[in-house]
């Protein structure tokens, strides 16, 4: 390649970084977004101090070494029915917003640690606010706390609200669990989900892919048990096989609503 279009490398310096215990496989950070109604997202009394980040962790445990007294067609079998296991966690950080904007980000001790029925492969916060919020009735404990949705590998996908643990001292920010979706038979694993954000008129939806060439639907309904809580619900309302590969289904890594249209969603596989 000629002197004249070589591509000039410049290193960057990281400001910190963060060695997890199991494989991080997704890494997300919260900043809402407002309605074109809605003021409040755009008022400084109303931001969070610290910036709500989550990694999704995700780790693959060898299958257990199973053997028998018995002949070697027993010791074929265990290891033939025996499957690894999967294990996973979620770390939440809160993440001092800068001063300047050359100023250091550190990610700091994790504020909550949860350790999750299987590996996370991803996950989302919902960022924008519900239509039907009122602030003279509506309390502010789960449904109005930030919504983070999470894509297991058993299947499920589990909505966590970021709250705040009371404490003699002081409160620590962390992630209470809302509700979890049923496991659909054979549906494989949960690799990619995303929240219906920019769908304003929408009721809140999830759309999440799977393993073996599947998309879904899930509806998040809201319903106030008392005055100080309110029980939220995760029901899938529509599923269907979206890629083959060679006649076969095939892994489907990501999905998304399509901005500004309701009824259309994007998903990408292995297929060709």
């Amino acid at each position: 390649m000629p002197a004249s279009q070589e591509t000039e490398v410049v290193e960057k310096e990281w400001f910190d970084e963060l060695t997890t215990p199991l494989n991080a496989c997704s890494l997300e950070t919260y900043f809402p977004i407002p309605r074109d109604d809605d003021i409040s997202c755009n008022d400084s009394s109303n931001k969070l101090s610290d910036i709500p980040l989550v990694v999704g962790c995700y780790q693959l445990n060898d299958s257990p070494n199973t053997e028998s007294d018995d002949d070697a067609d027993s010791k074929t079998s265990a290891a033939t029915t025996s499957s690894p296991s999967r294990c996973g966690e979620l770390r939440l950080h809160m993440i001092s917003q800068p001063t300047t904007s050359k100023a250091e980000m550190k990610f700091g001790d994790a504020s909550c640690i949860l350790q999750m029925e299987s590996g996370i492969l991803d996950g989302k916060w919902k960022r924008r606010k519900r239509n039907d919020y009122n602030e003279q009735t509506t309390t502010t404990h789960n449904v109005q706390s930030p919504l983070f949705a999470s894509a297991c590998a058993s299947g499920r996908i589990h909505i966590h609200s970021l709250t705040k643990k009371k404490c003699t001292i002081n409160s620590t920010p962390c992630l209470t669990h809302l509700a979890s979706s049923e496991v659909q038979d054979d549906s494989g694993l949960c690799l990619s989900l995303a929240w219906n954000d920019y769908l304003n008129e929408s009721d809140d939806q999830i759309v999440s892919s799977y393993s073996k060439g599947e998309v879904a639907i899930h509806q998040v309904s809201y319903s106030e048990v008392d005055t100080n809580d309110t029980k939220l619900q995760l029901e899938e309302v529509n599923r269907w096989r979206a890629h083959t590969l060679f006649g076969c289904l095939s892994e489907v890594w990501t999905c998304s609503f399509l901005r500004g249209v309701d009824n259309v969603v994007l998903s990408g596989a292995d297929d060709i």
